[in-house]
C-alpha cells in the first residue's frame, strides 16, 4: 500500500497512471472518467457517440482525450491502445465498462439474436480488451484490467437470461485471466453493480421502485459509488487484490 497525496481534498492515488475507460460518455463510465481524472490519472474516454465522448473530457486539457470506438471491433481496440500509448507513453489501467441492457422478458421470449448481442457486447468486449492489453502489461511487468459486470452475474433475477449469462461470463473471465497473469504483477477484477441510477436503467423496462426494493439498503446504487470502487481497485491501495467480483450492491448479494 502506498500513501496518496491529496489535491483539493481529493486523494491522488492514480497520479502518474494512464487509464482507458470504455462507456465513458454516461453513467458509471462518465463518473469513472471524472473520478480517475480527479485522482491524478491521464484518461482516455471511449464510447460510440463521438460528441458525447468529447464532452466527457471537456476541460481536462492535455490530461485526457475522447475516442469513438466499438469495443467489439478488435482492430478498433488495438488502434485505441496504440494511440493511448503514443500519446501518454504507457497504459496502466484498462477499464472495460461499456455494456448494454436487456429488455426484461422470459427466456422463451428472448430472441436468439438478442442473446448473441448481449454476449457480443457484455462478454466478448471484455475478451477483446484482455487479448489486446495483456501482452503489453506483461511486457511492462504490471497492469490493471477491470470489467464492469453486474450483481446479476452473482445472484440472478428473473427475465434477464441474456444479460445475466453475459455478465456471469465476464466474472468468470476475470477470474480465469487473473489466475493466468498474477505472476506478471497484473491484476484483474470485476466491478459488480446492482441496479444503478443511470440512463441505461430505464432501458431494462423495470421500475425504479421495484429495483430499489431488491437491495437491503432500500435504494438504487449511484454511479459515483461504482466509479469509486473502480478507482480503488485500479490504485496501488488494492495492490494484492485480484480475481474478485467486487459487489457494489447495497447487500443484494448477501
Amino acid at each position: 500500500m502506498t500513501d496518496a497525496t491529496t489535491v483539493g481534498g481529493q486523494a491522488q492515488r492514480l497520479a502518474g497512471k494512464t487509464a482507458i475507460i470504455t462507456g465513458g460518455a454516461s453513467g458509471i463510465g462518465l463518473c469513472a472518467v471524472k473520478r480517475f481524472l480527479a485522482e491524478g490519472a491521464n484518461v482516455v474516454s471511449v464510447d460510440l457517440n463521438d460528441d458525447a465522448v468529447q464532452a466527457s473530457v471537456k476541460g481536462a486539457g492535455d490530461k485526457a482525450f475522447g475516442k469513438a470506438v466499438d469495443i467489439t471491433d478488435p482492430d478498433g481496440v488495438e488502434a485505441l491502445v496504440a494511440e493511448t500509448i503514443d500519446r501518454f507513453g504507457k497504459l496502466d489501467i484498462y477499464y472495460n465498462n461499456a455494456g448494454i441492457p436487456q429488455i426484461a422478458c422470459n427466456v422463451e421470449d428472448l430472441e436468439l439474436d438478442e442473446f448473441r448481442r448481449q454476449c457480443e457486447v457484455n462478454l466478448t468486449g471484455c475478451f477483446i480488451a484482455a487479448k489486446t492489453v495483456i501482452p503489453r502489461f506483461k511486457a511492462q511487468g504490471s497492469g490493471v484490467l477491470l470489467f464492469t459486470a453486474s450483481v446479476s452475474g452473482l445472484r440472478p433475477r428473473p427475465q434477464l437470461a441474456g444479460y445475466t449469462a453475459a455478465k456471469a461470463g465476464a466474472i468468470g473471465l476475470a477470474k480465469q485471466i487473473a489466475i493466468e497473469v498474477a505472476e506478471h504483477n497484473i491484476r484483474v477484477n470485476a466491478v459488480c453493480p446492482v441496479s444503478t441510477d443511470t440512463p441505461m436503467l430505464k432501458q431494462f423496462g423495470v421500475g425504479d421502485h421495484t429495483t430499489a426494493k431488491a437491495t437491503p439498503m432500500g435504494r438504487l446504487s449511484q454511479p459515483e459509488e461504482s466509479a469509486a470502487a473502480a478507482a480503488w481497485l485500479a490504485s496501488d491501495d488494492a495492490s494484492f487484490i485480484t480475481g474478485h467480483a467486487f459487489a457494489v450492491d447495497g447487500g443484494r448479494s448477501i
